[in-house]
């Protein structure tokens, strides 16, 4: 996935397609006429990315449907394929204007040509936490996109030949109703949302870090938002006081509230200038305001973002977080309204649903083998379609290592006494391995 510390601006896409990465992936790099992808996988997702005059064209695509969705709800259920255009630093023009007109149109349509499908502009990220939800379609055959719920059209399923994107992320957007003293965090913290008001779930990003303990929970913006008058209000939950260590280790020690202090300062100041800490009292509760701004150009030219971040201690290590951001001081201070709708009660615990049942070790090590599998299958396929094979050994493949085979392949490991070197690979037919207490595991995509 993309290094964040590169990052500037990353701009979201995403669709639905029967092909495979490997297969989407060649149709889009001789489309645009890109440099060659590199590729990787986890447990999750496979992707590949190249990079061109500091952009970065990544493509992922999730192994389980409903991936994307689950990791950002910004996605329209049914997609599997999400694009992301990312500037790097070094970039001359890292705005979201730019990138829109030279990146985001041109592939949205192109794409959207190209695969007969609706492709769907989503999501702006400006930095860990900064994400800005969009809704703009591009269709197959049609000049220009479609913008959905971020203007003042009513939300709409949108159809398509080839599948139904239910954009069911819009509706939820912008606030089918009003509801008194919505739960946030259940036991922990309730906001009686305004009216005028939409709010968006949780984004997660390859920008953002993976063992970041913190997390918005809600984001609400107003109705009228736009580039001319941007305005939003984050709820979530702070963790501090942390440290991770060699093998991911995550150790807490207590905070003094001098350390605390100094350490809500040093969060609050990553890129921002004149930042100063106060201590203030949301919901009948001691709490800590960090204000500060910073310049936003992917607002539009000139623009200042005022932030104003609260971060409300309720054990140990854990605390609730509010952050207002608006473009003027003004809006900081119209914002400052919704905090007397938040509620926290006076002995707070978070009430967490039954976690679900582990896997079971047969379960685990049937996955594993799956992934091996699937990773074969990928590099085998990309040795057919270069050398117009019908047929390629194990040993033929590693030996590719550097052009389109992971080390992770060349460095297979058996996981219940399966063997990997002697599999043959042939056109249109999956893979078999017998295990020794599994029985026998096909793959056949």
């Amino acid at each position: 996935m993309s290094d964040p510390k590169k990052a500037l601006l990353m701009e979201h896409l995403s669709l639905e397609s029967d092909l495979s990465l490997e297969e989407f992936s060649d149709r889009l790099r001789a489309v645009f006429r890109l440099p060659d992808f590199s590729y990787d996988a986890e447990n999750e997702s496979e992707w590949v990315s190249t990079v061109v005059d500091h952009v970065e064209y990544n493509i992922a695509r999730p192994f389980r449907e409903g991936t994307l969705t689950k990791w950002d709800s910004t996605v329209p259920e049914g997609c599997n394929f999400g694009i992301s255009l990312i500037l790097h630093h070094g970039h001359p023009q890292a705005t979201h204007e730019w990138a829109f007109e030279h990146l985001v149109v041109p592939v949205g349509r192109a794409v959207a040509q190209e695969f007969d499908t609706a492709v769907c502009y989503h999501r702006t990220w400006e930095g860990v936490g900064r994400n800005i939800a969009r809704a703009v379609i591009f269709r197959p055959h049609e000049a220009e996109p479609v913008a959905t719920a971020n203007g003042r059209k009513r939300p709409w399923l949108i159809a398509n030949v080839r599948q139904k994107m239910k954009v069911l992320l819009f509706l939820f957007a912008i606030g089918v109703a009003s509801l008194p003293a919505r739960d946030i965090v259940l036991g922990i913290v309730t906001f009686d949302e305004p009216s005028g008001f939409h709010g968006f779930g949780p984004h997660h990003d390859p920008g953002d870090s993976p063992f970041e303990l913190s997390r918005t929970v809600i984001q609400y913006q107003p109705d009228d938002n736009s580039a001319r008058s941007f305005r939003q209000f984050d709820i979530g939950i702070g963790v501090v006081g942390y440290e991770i260590g060699q093998g991911k280790r995550i150790t807490f020690r207590a905070l003094s509230e001098e350390e605390l202090k100094a350490e809500l300062l040093r969060r609050g100041g990553d890129g921002r200038v004149d930042v100063s800490l106060v201590e203030v009292i949301v919901s009948n509760r001691k709490a800590f305001r960090i204000s500060s701004h910073r310049p936003a150009p992917s607002l539009r030219p000139g623009a200042v973002l005022y932030s104003e971040s609260y971060f409300i201690p309720f054990e140990p290590n854990r605390g609730v977080t509010l952050q207002l951001t608006a473009d003027s001081e003004g809006g900081i201070s119209g914002l400052r309204a919704l905090l007397t709708r938040v509620s926290i009660p006076k002995d707070p615990k978070e009430v967490r649903p039954p976690p679900p049942p582990e896997p079971t070790a047969d379960e685990k090590k049937k996955d594993e083998i799956v992934r091996n599998l699937r990773l074969i299958t990928g590099a085998a396929d990309q040795f057919l379609l270069e050398h117009g094979a019908t047929r390629v050994t194990m040993a033929e493949l590693k030996n590719q290592k550097d052009r389109y085979v992971p080390d992770l392949l060349v460095k297979l490991t058996s996981v219940d006494g399966e063997v990997y070197d002697d599999l043959v690979f042939e056109q249109g037919r999956g893979l078999r391995v017998k295990t020794q207490t599994l029985g026998e595991i096909v793959y056949a995509p």
